[in-house]
């Protein structure tokens, strides 16, 4: 538990991301596959640069699609390893705006364009 504990001070916004990534996941998956049809919305909202490599590199194997799901996955975890860097600088919330917007913009072209 000290580990834990030592972890969640140093590093929070890791800590947080750690957290955040699977509820996420978890919630969105059952959200884009409930009903018998995939219904696309979600992911596009929650990963958007995932599906943005999958149009880029028209990947249609599926041991390809796996592998960029799975790094998909980790985009919120690279959020809070980003987030922690900048906050030793001293710029979290100029960071965490920018973020924001980029992810935003990122899912309202990938709704809008595929």
């Amino acid at each position: 538990m000290k580990i834990i504990s030592a972890f969640k001070t140093k590093y929070p916004w890791i800590f947080k991301s750690l957290i955040i990534t699977p509820v996420i996941a978890l919630l969105v998956i059952p959200m884009a596959l409930g009903e018998g049809k995939i219904n696309p919305f979600f992911f596009y909202l929650f990963y958007p640069y995932t599906f943005f490599a999958m149009a880029g590199f028209q990947i249609e194997d599926e041991r390809m699609l796996e592998d960029i799901l799975f790094i998909g996955f980790l985009l919120y975890i690279t959020y809070g390893v980003i987030l922690t860097f900048s906050e030793r600088k001293g710029i979290a919330k100029e960071t965490l705006r920018v973020l924001i917007i980029a992810h935003v913009t990122a899912a309202l072209f990938c709704i809008i364009l595929l």
